[in-house]
């Protein structure tokens, strides 16, 4: 909850900026007077400004959380509703199959590779944008641990550092990786 509160209190914080300092700044330059006072008053801008970008806030993290939720059955009681997702496992593969395999497999994704770096073992992709988010990077990390075991670490966050909502997209991302890994869900 306390990850949930916090997404609340970004996207309340950029709303009422976005509905209160337009109308201060149109007030300042052209003033409306009503009966020699001036229209809507600073106070009522605020208070305006602030029920709704609160409205906002609530509808915004209400859906991102439904679809976080949605996503999240069957997973573990903690749900994690950022928009920078991780993941931590290991793979039953040695490291040079398991890089091919996964770069094979998300490609047929439609995820475009924007970094492999074979010596290092990192996979880089880049999602498509769709009305969740503008898209995401997706970094793999592969570890050898012993011949027949990789351990992988896996990111997915957006493109844009000011995404405050993404309804689960990078969830998602990292829902794929684990079919691609072979992880039951």
């Amino acid at each position: 909850m306390k990850n949930l509160f916090s997404i609340f209190i970004k996207i309340f914080i950029f709303a009422s900026l976005l509905f209160i300092l337009p109308r201060l700044i149109w007030s300042q330059f052209f003033p409306t007077y009503i009966k020699e006072s001036i229209s809507p008053s600073l106070n009522w801008v605020i208070l305006q400004g602030v029920i709704m970008a609160l409205a906002l806030s609530i509808l915004l993290t209400a859906v991102h959380a439904w679809f976080v939720r949605r996503l999240s059955q069957g997973e573990s009681d903690s749900i994690d509703y950022g928009v920078r997702q991780l993941l931590e496992t290991e793979a039953a593969q040695p490291l040079h199959a398991l890089f091919q395999d996964l770069k094979n497999q998300l490609s047929l994704k439609h995820w475009k590779i924007v970094r492999q770096d074979e010596s290092r073992s990192i996979l880089q992709f880049k999602t498509k944008p769709s009305w969740h988010s503008w898209g995401e990077i997706v970094t793999i990390e592969l570890q050898p641990e012993e011949v027949q075991l990789t351990r992988v670490k896996v990111e997915s966050k957006p493109l844009n550092w000011m995404v405050l909502t993404d309804n689960g997209k990078n969830l998602r991302n990292i829902q794929t990786v684990k079919h691609a890994l072979g992880i039951k869900q």
